[in-house]
């Protein structure tokens, strides 16, 4: 414990020499002036005052008042609130645009469920999978094929349909 006492003592009294230690100003043969803590043995320096640098003056930056903090929140209540416009307006435009997009969705399965039931005539789906179309070339669907056909209808439309 003595020991580590000690070597805070001593780094304490060296940090303190530190901070106070003087400044020599001398010229060499050359004329050069150079500066340091102890001046060479066959030079003559001079000890240079070294002073603490003086605050800063000037006018000082006012405290806030009240009316400065009311409007930074006025501001602040501002952008928020225009944000918060932003969003909902985004928000609903995706709603609207995911009404529009089951709407159509709902036209189209009831479309195709009117053309599998009001007709005997030979069905098949488009090229791209999606549309029934008459097609006098496809293989007739039989019953269970039609009532599957039926079964996948229906349950699209309820999916898209209100």
């Amino acid at each position: 414990m003595k020991k580590r006492f000690l070597i805070v003592v001593a780094l304490a009294v060296l940090a303190f020499s530190a901070t106070a230690a003087d400044i020599y100003k001398w010229v060499d043969a050359n004329g050069k002036v150079h500066y340091s803590n102890t001046p060479p043995p066959d030079v003559k320096g001079t000890k240079v005052k070294v002073e603490d640098p003086a605050p800063p003056s000037g006018p000082s930056t006012p405290a806030p008042t009240v009316e400065f903090w009311k409007q930074k929140d006025d501001a602040f209540r501002q952008r928020q609130e225009e944000k918060y416009k932003v969003e909902k307006e985004t928000s609903d435009k995706v709603a609207t645009d995911e009404a529009n997009k089951r709407k159509k969705a709902c036209e189209f399965y009831r479309k195709d469920l009117e053309q599998v039931l009001g007709t005997r005539e030979r069905v098949a789906r488009s090229a791209d999978g999606g549309e029934i179309i008459i097609d006098p070339k496809a293989e007739p669907l039989n019953n269970k094929q039609r009532a599957r056909v039926i079964g996948e209808l229906n349950e699209s439309i309820g999916k898209n349909c209100n």
